[in-house]
């Protein structure tokens, strides 16, 4: 089963016993500090909630974090699991989820969240990978909000660099350091040019703002040979990035334009006229 667990920084002690504990049962254990911190966390959170059996929630006080992570659980449809101490008045909407009432012995609470996690009857989680291209995943992920929620960042991302594969283009080898302004480097099939690709997966109230446009430019405008620049996202951008992206050697395209592309010449007319 996997388990996500949300808690504040002062219960980090009882959620590492929970997760160790939860581990020693064989279930697959996610915490927040676990997600990678270059990626959009408010993307990566949704995407971890919605692909765990169980979310797991510390709730001791007013935190907003473990509120909003348990808000998106049900949103998503996951099973919560709620601990608390004895004194901690919860929101009444909250009655009919499952508790456990912490004593705080940090052993001992572990095993009883451990042991009410295992009881918690399992939902279904989207099948990403029942499809059989990265088109076809992209396309049940753009019609269907629920499939583009659970995946991750680096998930998208290797479905749109597939996805340009599957469309004929020489995808190049990507192993610069991550957070550089872009993804993974295209031939264009003409003329020589090479396309960077930045791919921004966020959640859907997010937009991409304009200092990501303004990275893609400068890493455009740092290369010798002719190159343009694409920005995909599965969310939509600000208008000051797209005043950036107006003039300039960098296109701005949402997930629906990236899959309306359905040829090397489509892609291509996504992309600005003018050169680095």
């Amino acid at each position: 089963m996997k388990v996500f667990i949300s808690y504040s920084a002062r219960q980090m002690d009882l959620a590492m016993a929970v997760a160790d504990r939860l581990s020693r049962d064989q279930h697959e254990v996610v915490c927040r500090d676990d997600l990678l911190a270059e990626v959009d966390i408010a993307a990566e959170i949704s995407a971890r909630l919605r692909a765990a059996d169980l979310v797991c929630a510390i709730v001791t006080g007013s935190n907003p974090n473990v509120f909003y992570e348990m808000g998106m659980a049900a949103g998503a449809g996951r099973p919560l699991l709620i601990a608390a101490p004895a004194d901690e008045l919860l929101p009444v909407n909250l009655a009919s989820v499952p508790l456990v009432r912490l004593t705080g012995e940090d052993v001992y609470d572990a095993q009883e969240i451990a042991r009410r996690a295992g009881s918690i009857e399992r939902v279904s989680t989207p099948e990403i990978g029942k499809y059989p291209t990265a088109e076809a995943t992209l396309i049940a992920a753009n019609q269907n909000p629920s499939i583009l929620e659970s995946l991750a960042p680096l998930e998208f991302e290797g479905l749109i660099r597939n996805l340009f594969k599957e469309r004929g283009f020489d995808v190049v080898s990507d192993l610069q350091p991550r957070n550089c302004g872009w993804d993974f480097e295209v031939r264009l099939p003409k003329g020589g040019e090479h396309l960077l690709v930045e791919v921004k997966k966020y959640s859907s109230q997010s937009r991409v703002s304009v200092e990501s446009v303004r990275r893609l430019v400068e890493a455009v405008f740092s290369r010798s040979h002719p190159t343009k620049g694409l920005l995909v996202t599965s969310s939509n951008f600000t208008a000051a990035a797209m005043a950036l992206s107006s003039s300039g050697p960098v296109a701005l395209a949402t997930l629906s334009e990236v899959l309306a592309a359905q040829s090397k010449d489509d892609v291509v007319s996504l992309l600005p006229t003018v050169n680095s």
